[in-house]
């Protein structure tokens, strides 16, 4: 029988008539994306202290129930979800206050941290006014109770770096989402990458949090073994239309369908044949006719069944712990260091929502709290591995040393001969600097980009405190690797000038490049894409930044945008000619066109070159020697730092108007880092109160029943 307690209109309420527990029910949820049903199942409910399996082939809808329950489903265009979920205290379940705890199918941390200081960062961020000493003491708990104490001080490690296994990062993402004290626990998938050995174990302490916590536990499970069958209370088994053919005790499946005409064979695991039996062969025809068929009479016939099933509810049982109890206990044989049997209620903190706290104090200081948290864990991210940070040395160090070794760089800093050399060391060093900063930032955001979007997603921080603790955690070292870079061009070539300004270009340059790399990682969708764009912008900076060493070109007939005007306007010919000579210059705007000047005034390349060149050739004097000059060019005829300059299109630019520019440009790519992360941050769909007519539904099913026997 289905243990199904749903009223006939309103909002979906539980069967239980324990007020102090809290389950989980839904009405008629129907989710429709371009015109075609993805999931359409019939009012349920994931009773407290039960385990409910989810099963069904790929593409059936597991995942998206699972998010219609945590009111979390993606906002996609053309969506439309029908249908309501409640909890059996009449509030909606909310993923942003804690109230969910859910289990994706990828883990996802900073690889750097260690498991203590992963569960350090979530409890802080969960419950930042929460003292320490109950951080430290529900952390030291879980850490105990899931047997995660002989790793604690381990780091999590990544694709590339060796780290805990997988079974120990199941444990600690569910470690992580009971730090706080969820009403209901999701999991999907929860046994994806791991051995049948410790998937059966994840399983077990699932249960185990359904029954002592006495909360609602629901998991999707693919091809699930049958130990783990055995671990399920109820099931609900989905067709590839996303509909149901099953929805109640697991002990009750097996006869639903021997009454239907498919008997299990004995020696067979329950969950595969299910599971066959709702599938479809697309590739043999005559198979696919059958399969097809036999989905959608098994999908007519639950549907008369649910129908009748809840006109004859079934009250539940007055103690949902007592059934449950034997099935935790493994046999001696079986037990594992973590299949504890420790209560797993205690110790819990509360979440609190960041943006709901008052007063005005307390949510200053909350954010405080958030910022230093953040900025411990991007620090650590950062500097712990040492082999990264000795690499990073070498390349930056290495590579200035090449450019010097290459460019002549040691020539006389007053020798005309060294300014095509120097000019060249200076461009090329200012696109590296930009170049090698843009990459490093745009790397490490793809590797915590998904934690940071399930945390926000959560409501845990807001866009501007995590843009804060990312570039005060960053910026320093980036800037300390843009200072060596050019303290070893500086020590190896013979420039005009100070040691001082040659630095604080670079360093401003490294800045530049890293917030160029927040600023593309936060405006596109994935860490993937922001690879891809990162660089090919910085191409689009550099094409637009560099300067033409040919010289200014004059005007051509009608370029000028005096050009046809009166001689008695406002401006006089010398004006409108001083006016074309700066726009025509290998600097100037109009040797672009329109639709990319905006990037060539945002190019970090652009001020940084003209900044450099500036700071070097400004009143220099050079020693003139026809031997040595260059032959061709705007540097041909040049006997001065300023005519080099002038012949460049820089005789007006001075160094502070390029650092001023420098710095616009990068409070204007913080701005935008943090108003793209506020655009982009993950939005879900809100349940429609639309409500099916069920009784229509199931005619309509009828009626084209009887048309298909008919036509036969």
């Amino acid at each position: 029988q289905l243990l199904l307690a749903i009223v006939a209109a309103g909002s979906p309420s539980l069967s239980t008539t324990d007020e102090s527990v809290i389950g989980i029910a839904w009405t008629n949820l129907k989710v429709d994306i371009k015109d075609r049903t993805i999931l359409k199942v019939y009012p349920g409910e994931a009773k407290p202290g039960r385990l409910l399996g989810i099963l069904g082939p790929s593409g059936s809808g597991k995942t998206t129930l699972l998010n219609c329950l945590a009111q979390s489903v993606p906002k996609v265009k053309r969506q439309e979800i029908y249908g309501n979920v409640a909890l059996s205290d009449g509030s909606k379940p909310k993923l942003t206050e804690g109230q969910v705890a859910y289990l994706s199918q990828e883990d996802s941390f900073f690889g750097s941290l260690t498991v203590k200081e992963t569960l350090k960062v979530a409890a802080t961020l969960q419950a930042p006014n929460a003292t320490e000493k109950d951080r430290e003491k529900t952390i030291d708990y879980l850490l105990d109770t899931l047997s995660l104490t002989h790793v604690k001080n381990s780091q999590i490690g990544s694709a590339k770096k060796r780290g805990i296994s997988g079974g120990e990062r199941r444990r600690l993402s569910l470690a992580r989402e009971l730090l706080g004290n969820p009403k209901i626990l999701i999991a999907d998938e929860p046994t994806t990458g791991l051995d049948s050995y410790q998937a059966q174990h994840v399983v077990r302490l699932l249960k185990r949090v359904a029954v002592q916590k006495n909360i609602p536990v629901t998991v999707t499970l693919h091809q699930p073994r049958s130990s783990v069958w055995n671990m399920l209370d109820d099931v609900l088994i989905l067709t590839p239309n996303g509909k149901p053919a099953y929805h109640g005790t697991k002990d009750g499946a097996l006869k639903y369908f021997s009454r239907l005409g498919y008997r299990c064979p004995v020696f067979m695991n329950p969950s595969e044949y299910l599971i066959d039996i709702v599938s479809a062969d697309l590739e043999n025809p005559s198979k696919k006719i059958e399969g097809l068929h036999r989905i959608e009479t098994l999908e007519k016939e639950f549907a008369k069944f649910s129908k009748k099933q809840r006109k004859s509810t079934i009250p539940a049982e007055t103690s949902l712990r007592k059934k449950n109890v034997d099935i935790l206990a493994a046999p001696e044989k079986e037990k594992t260091p973590w299949a504890s049997d420790k209560p797993l209620a205690k110790n819990s903190l509360i979440y609190v929502n960041p943006h709901k706290q008052n007063p005005l104090f307390s949510r200053i200081s909350s954010s405080f709290g958030r910022i230093g948290c953040l900025f411990r864990r991007a620090i650590t991210q950062n500097c712990r591995d040492w082999s990264v940070l000795a690499t990073r040395v070498l390349a930056y160090g290495g590579l200035a040393k090449v450019y010097t070794s290459v460019l002549r760089a040691n020539c006389p800093a007053d020798s005309v001969g060294s300014l095509p050399d120097k000019i060249c060391l200076l461009t090329f060093g200012t696109i590296s600097m930009a170049q090698l900063s843009l990459i490093k930032s745009l790397m490490l955001f793809a590797t915590e980009r998904s934690t940071v979007e399930r945390e926000r997603a959560r409501g845990q921080y807001s866009a501007l405190e995590y843009v804060i603790s990312k570039l005060v955690a960053e910026l320093p070292v980036d800037t300390f690797f843009g200072l060596l870079y050019a303290y070893v061009l500086h020590a190896n070539s013979e420039f005009n000038m100070p040691r001082g300004k040659f630095l604080s270009v670079f360093a401003l340059l490294s800045g530049l490049g890293t917030t160029l790399g927040l600023a593309v990682g936060a405006a596109v969708p994935s860490g993937e894409a922001a690879l891809v764009t990162g660089p090919v912008l910085m191409v689009v900076f550099t094409a637009l930044g560099i300067i033409n060493p040919s010289g200014a070109r004059p005007p051509a007939s009608g370029d000028s945008e005096n050009s046809g005007k009166n001689p008695k306007d406002s401006q006089t010919e010398a004006e409108r000619k001083k006016k074309d000579k700066k726009m025509y210059s290998p600097t100037g705007l109009a040797t672009c066109p329109v639709i990319l000047r905006p990037f060539k005034l945002c190019s970090p390349i652009k001020w940084g070159i003209e900044a450099i060149l500036c700071s070097e050739f400004r009143s220099l004097k050079l020693k003139r020697d026809l031997r040595e000059a260059p032959r061709m060019g705007a540097l041909a005829l040049v006997s001065s730092g300023d005519m080099a300059l002038e012949a460049l299109g820089l005789g007006d630019q001075t160094t502070g108007n390029c650092l001023n520019a420098m710095g616009r440009i990068l409070v204007g790519q913080i701005a935008f880092s943090v108003a793209a992360m506020s655009a982009t941050r993950p939005k879900f769909a809100d349940l429609g109160t639309q409500f099916l007519n069920e009784t229509r539904e199931l005619e309509k099913w009828e009626l084209e029943s009887a048309k298909h026997k008919l036509s036969m």
